[in-house]
């Protein structure tokens, strides 16, 4: 039986007939029908398989169809926006196989442990090695669990529920959703990889390392005074220790793509709100640092609502979200795409070959320059010989070629492009004082820490951070 990675109606929605890029061999192959690419023989059973159809991707279907193509403004219910999250969390597990997806959710042992400390309500939840679950079997209930519950928060009462299972679906749930367009003339590339990520940028320089958001947060906690405001950033250090991604994008077509963004950027907008004295609401500090790489704040901006009941913190299932549909620039979509081709597993898939150009060529000059090392100079002959290899050699390439000249209606260029994402992705690391200050406060894990190990010996990174701390917050660091 054929079981979908990518929902054949998304695929649809990208063409009728799509063309399929073959990453491992280079292979390009023009107007598959979607019932012939994006799937694998017997991933589901057919009774799973019926399950998500029925509880979730066809009802989805009605609203991509319908309120999920108004052009300007997406109006939303609560409900339908617990249908959305659900039918994004079923496709985050959809997309491994069963080992896979096995092997992911239990390296969250040590955020889970995290999340308890913040949350120690869910204690009682089993953890996967207590269960002794057979991959299979925690593929199976995982997949049952996130779709059973047309409300989201039902799922904790669960009793099948594991404790990692519930950290999986934590970001699903705390995140917002944004709506992004395509610019005119340009498209998304479709992936096999159904869920593409962005890190901060402090996180691609030191191979893992989430330090921006987290250590602003950690620093806020121990910094605050008010009892109320500290659990606050508690929480919110928690949300971030399940969702270390600045957001999750996931195509809805070649020009549409919904995208989940982590809850701390809500702070730039004054949503982060509690309900203290009086029913009185307390905004938390607008923070003064920036971890995304994509520098345009305009496209992290929050919904506006419309709670139907009168009672502050009671949600109802006919609340309205109102969600501004915000179009990309040319570079923003170029870079999304690389994303997007980066992560792809085996295949992604296209619509108009002339809508992607410039994204290919930009990955192709990217792939090069990231094998390369960063900010290479070519300074000398073997150098330039060596990126020339390289940037000409991946199969990548053929799918370039096959692009054809791009020169004549060329929107980004990808040296200048690859020069910005490169300044993009250090801006928070040179600027960020929170990062500095919690290196220096756990400094014996800042010595012996391998991925920092870019910045010398034990003792010259100390030194330099040190330096840095001070030039960033106008005085030596005093723990």
């Amino acid at each position: 039986m054929k079981n979908h990675i990518v929902s054949q109606m998304i695929i649809k929605r990208f063409a009728d007939a799509i063309n399929v890029f073959d990453a491992a061999s280079g292979r390009i192959d023009l107007n598959k029908k979607p019932a012939k690419v994006f799937y694998q023989i017997d991933r589901l059973t057919p009774e799973l398989e019926t399950l998500l159809s029925t509880a979730i991707e066809s009802r989805f279907a009605n609203l991509l169809y319908g309120k999920l193509n108004d052009k300007h403004v997406v109006t939303l219910t609560r409900e339908e926006l617990y249908l959305i999250k659900r039918y994004l969390l079923m496709i985050s597990v959809r997309m491994y196989s069963e080992e896979e997806f096995y092997a992911t959710i239990n390296s969250l042992k040590k955020n889970c442990d995290m999340y308890l400390m913040a949350h120690p309500e869910y204690r009682h939840l089993k953890r996967n090695d207590e269960l002794n679950l057979t991959p299979k079997q925690l593929y199976e209930t995982a997949l049952r669990i996130y779709c059973e519950h047309a409300d989201l928060n039902e799922m904790f009462d669960d009793p099948r529920l594991t404790l990692e299972m519930l950290c999986w679906a934590r970001p699903f749930i705390d995140s917002y959703l944004a709506i992004w367009d395509a610019p005119e003339g340009m498209e998304y590339i479709l992936s096999d990889c159904s869920m593409v990520s962005e890190y901060e940028g402090v996180h691609e320089l030191t191979g893992g390392l989430d330090l921006s958001k987290f250590s602003y947060c950690y620093y806020k906690l121990l910094d605050e005074k008010d009892d109320l405001t500290k659990m606050f950033y508690a929480d919110l250090l928690a949300k971030c220790q399940m969702m270390y991604e600045n957001y999750n994008v996931f195509n809805l077509s070649s020009t549409r793509s919904l995208v989940l963004i982590n809850p701390f950027f809500r702070m730039y907008f004054k949503q982060e709100t509690m309900f203290v004295d009086e029913g009185k609401k307390q905004s938390l500090d607008k923070p003064d640092i920036w971890p995304s790489i994509l520098q345009n704040k305009d496209l992290f901006d929050v919904p506006k609502n419309e709670y139907k009941s009168f009672i502050p913190g009671m949600f109802l299932m006919d609340d309205l979200f109102f969600y501004e549909v915000k179009t990309l620039t040319p570079d923003e979509l170029v870079y999304i795409n690389s994303m997007i081709i980066r992560m792809t597993h085996n295949i992604f898939g296209f619509n108009d070959v002339n809508a992607i150009k410039d994204s290919v060529d930009f990955a192709v000059w990217e792939q090069a320059s990231l094998i390369n090392g960063d900010f290479i100079t070519l300074e000398n002959k073997e150098d330039t010989i060596k990126f020339v290899e390289d940037m000409f050699n991946p199969n990548l390439m053929k799918l370039s070629r096959f692009c054809g000249e791009s020169e004549k209606d060329r929107k980004t260029y990808p040296i200048t492009l690859f020069e910005k994402v490169a300044h993009n992705m250090l801006i928070d690391f040179r600027e960020n004082k929170y990062i500095y200050w919690y290196l220096l406060f756990a400094e014996d894990a800042t010595r012996n820490h391998p991925n920092l190990s870019f910045l010398g010996s034990p003792d010259e990174r100390i030194i330099k951070i040190k330096e840095a701390y001070k030039e960033l917050w106008g005085k030596p660091y005093d723990k």
